[in-house]
């Protein structure tokens, strides 16, 4: 039996009596890789005569890699019967694999990470099929080339999970200051959890119910001092997930919430199985444009955090310009999130020398971003991927301890005398770049060993997780039983709501547009030549009877 691989663009609803979904079914049932691209949620993705948009498709085309696109008009065993006749198709069943993650809002660190998960699964399992539990299902399709959902769509996790291979937990996921400030605490499985701690725990037990895997991949956490965090990242082990951590204080952070130490193996951030390569095009292009030489310049990397003082902009661009000045370099502030954006420039407009700064909001584009911080002499910054990214290209780096993770990774290469606090004065800054660079080749060969082992270790989570995977069955997919309902009941009655809110919009709109029109009519006819003569022949009526009612007044 030949297995192929099929995209549908078309909308798909979760009911029996539709065509999309029940040719989605019985492809998926029979071993296929299948994915639907809807047009409602994927903008621009079909041509004004119902065909795909090959552009707008490019990159999923290049990733996935179908045997057949189709736009949801045929049966299963009609597509099957065209492909048939093609000679495509594999030998062997097709692993799908679920990752869930912060993918999608141009975080650079995550895409990074997503991107390089996506690679080694590719690379490891011949014909793998790539999904995402995300949250911008059509920045993912443009630049992953991979088809996601939202973590509030549950149905369409559950469709994903059924049959997968693995789920596949990524990055610096567990963290307490996004579960206080945005979740219900421990209740928040029972509602409609998203990505935070209550959301893993309720997709850990999604997965659990179908016997899939849950693997917390390269992850990091802390301060995971919440009580109620603890109890959830304990209920997720009772499923048997398991954890290999990027560094030793998230291991001790999970064996602290109850995870038992079998069910942990510390690795290494995944960023450091990115692989070499010399600077590319669009990079040197970018310095160009910029005054900036490779080597020439400092990359700037810093993000508003709460940890930050007052005077965090003064304190910064007097560092920056100071190093700058004394080692006769350039400064490159490279915007890896768009919430960067408006600290980098206010740093920049307070150093006030054009001839010294410059900046990139280039976090859409990894490949760009890579070799910018490649490229640099040194790099000072907050966020965590842009010192393991310079370290990984032997790139020495200064790191601003805003953060647990910032404190491990620091520890991990054996670098903590190059990370300041928060509250370092920028005589203090200047000092420790000087003398970093006064130690430089000593320094550079550290990193280089660290980087070293540290992709060992990277490279072994993925081992681990091919280990995994290997050693379980080819699942088997069973016929999805459709419910009455697939959201929470909240849910319905906000739809049903937000119903009622656009009807009630569209009559108000109607009457308004009936009484413009109404406006418009009268205007025309206070214009018009008949108006005007009527107007005129009863003005004397008009005029009599209101003299005769003055005098009977």
């Amino acid at each position: 039996m030949k297995y192929y691989r099929i995209a549908i663009v078309a909308p798909m609803e979760y009911r029996n009596d539709d065509l999309v979904w029940t040719c989605f079914e019985t492809l998926r049932l029979a071993g296929h890789a299948v994915e639907v691209i809807d047009p409602r949620r994927f903008a621009n993705c079909l041509n004004e005569d119902g065909s795909p948009d090959m552009s707008t498709l490019s990159t999923f085309v290049d990733r996935f890699k179908p045997d057949y696109i189709g736009c949801g008009n045929e049966t299963a065993e009609q597509i099957l019967e065209r492909l048939e006749a093609t000679g495509k198709g594999s030998d062997a069943p097709i692993r799908r694999f679920v990752v869930f993650g912060y993918v999608g809002p141009n975080n650079f660190g995550d895409e990074l990470i997503f991107s390089l998960i996506c690679r080694q699964i590719e690379k490891r399992f011949a014909d793998a099929h790539i999904q995402l539990i995300g949250h911008d299902p059509n920045a993912t399709l443009k630049r992953h080339g991979i088809v996601s959902t939202t973590c509030d769509r549950k149905i369409d996790a559950d469709v994903m999970l059924r049959g997968a291979s693995a789920l596949v937990y990524m990055a610096g996921i567990m963290f307490d200051d996004a579960f206080e400030a945005w979740s219900a605490g421990p209740v928040d499985p029972f509602l409609n959890p998203r990505s935070e701690l209550g959301g893993q725990t309720t997709y850990t037990l999604m997965a659990t119910l179908y016997d899939v895997p849950a693997v917390f991949l390269g992850i990091g956490a802390g301060p995971l001092a919440n009580a109620d965090a603890q109890r959830l990242v304990r209920l997720e082990a009772r499923c048997g997930a398991r954890y290999l951590p990027r560094d030793a204080e998230t291991e001790r952070l999970l064996l602290a919430a109850g995870v038992p130490a079998a069910q942990i193996d510390r690795k290494a951030d995944l960023a450091f199985t990115l692989e070499d390569r010399s600077i590319g095009t669009a990079a040197k292009e970018a310095l160009r444009e910029r005054g900036l030489e490779p080597g020439g310049y400092i990359a700037i990397s810093l993000r508003e955090h709460r940890t930050a003082h007052e005077n965090f902009v003064d304190t910064m661009a007097q560092a920056i310009a100071q190093i700058c000045r004394s080692h006769e370099l350039k400064a490159l502030f490279i915007d890896l999130s768009p919430e960067d954006v408006a600290l980098h420039r206010a740093i920049i407009d307070r150093i006030g020398d054009s001839t010294i700064c410059a900046a990139i909001d280039c976090f859409a584009d990894g490949d760009l971003t890579v070799d910018l911080i490649s490229a640099a002499h040194a790099v000072i910054a907050m966020r965590l991927h842009c010192s393991i990214v310079a370290n990984v290209r032997g790139v020495q780096s200064i790191g601003l301890d805003y953060n647990e993770k910032i404190a491990a990774y620091y520890e991990l290469m054996d670098r903590s005398s190059f990370l300041m606090p928060m509250d370092a004065a920028a005589g203090q800054i200047a000092e420790a770049y000087d003398r970093m660079d006064a130690e430089r080749e000593g320094d550079l060969e550290l990193i280089a060993q660290g980087a070293t082992r540290c992709h060992a270790l990277a490279m072994s989570a993925f081992d681990e997780l091919e280990r995994i995977v290997d050693e379980r069955p080819m699942p088997v997919l069973e016929k999805r039983m459709l419910y009455p309902r697939d959201v929470s009941f909240e849910e319905q009655w906000w739809h049903a709501a937000e119903r009622e809110r656009d009807e009630a919009r569209a009559e108000r709109d109607a009457l308004r547009a009936e009484a413009d029109a109404l406006r418009a009519e009268i205007d025309r006819l206070r214009e018009s030549t008949a108006w005007r003569v009527g107007r005129a022949i009863t003005a004397a009526p008009r005029a009599l009877k209101r003299a005769l009612d003055s005098k009977r007044g």
